[in-house]
């Protein structure tokens, strides 16, 4: 055996027996391990794959409703808004027609005030020149007077009467 392995055709035939030999051990004792863990290396990452996807549709789906929260959120609070605004008009109203009828009630009874004041101030006026008239009649009777003091006394007369309706000049 000798001269086979010296030969080429001897080297060839052994390297071949080796080399068969190998593929034999790798195929017996390894190459169905390996394919075992790449099979089950690709059910894992098809499995993570499927996770991830899920996953996926998951935060998809959560972002949809969180928006769809968010939508519906706005929605609660524009109404909240819109009802607080016509609330407060409302009040709004309200409270100027209350300040509205006060005012109307105030007005009018500072005028029954001011027509009682003005007709009080008649009769006391109307009181005062009668007793003016009645008083200056007594002197006129009393004593007989003479042109200049009839003059006198009307204009002492008109001037009472001044005084008397307007107190404040």
């Amino acid at each position: 055996m000798e001269i086979l392995g010296q030969t080429a055709l001897g080297q060839f035939l052994m390297t071949l027996i080796a080399f068969g030999l190998v593929i034999f051990l790798v195929y017996k004792y390894g190459w169905q391990p390996i394919t075992q863990m790449l099979e089950e290396r690709k059910e894992t990452i098809t499995r993570d794959l499927k996770e991830a996807q899920m996953s996926k549709d998951e935060v998809a789906a959560s972002v949809n409703q969180a928006h769809e929260g968010l939508v519906q959120a706005r929605k609660e609070a524009q109404d909240i808004i819109d009802a607080a605004t016509k609330t407060a008009n409302n009040k709004a109203q309200l409270i100027e027609e209350e300040a509205r009828q006060r005012a109307e009630e105030l007005e009018a009874s500072t005028r029954v005030a001011l027509e009682q004041e003005r007709a009080q101030m008649q009769s006391e006026m109307e009181e005062s020149v009668l007793s003016l008239s009645i008083a200056m009649a007594e002197k006129i009777l009393r004593r007989e007077l003479s042109q200049a003091d009839q003059e006198e006394y009307v204009a002492h007369f008109i001037s009472q009467l001044q005084s008397e309706v307007n107190p404040h000049d």
